[in-house]
């Protein structure tokens, strides 16, 4: 079952998308730079993989995932 969110790691960016996708290949096929791609079922568990991944501190990744669900867009560029 395809995951709910995915981290879409491209060479000069990192996504955070909520599109729906049948498999890794299909992101692949949508963005030319793709590097590799997580998915997860909950932006919780998103917020922990970057706290854990980029080392930031709780409120820095609060802010991220807040900004994502306030966008109401499934795709947004995570800057940090």
């Amino acid at each position: 079952m395809a995951k709910k969110f995915n981290l879409i790691f491209l060479e000069d960016k990192l996504l955070l998308s909520s599109k729906q996708y049948t498999s890794w290949a299909e992101i692949q096929n949508e963005y030319e730079s793709y590097k590799a791609s997580v998915g997860f079922d909950s932006l919780e568990d998103v917020k922990q993989y970057i706290i854990s991944d980029y080392k930031l501190d709780k409120g820095f990744a609060d802010t991220l995932i807040k900004r994502f669900i306030e966008s109401n867009k499934n795709i947004i560029q995570l800057d940090f």
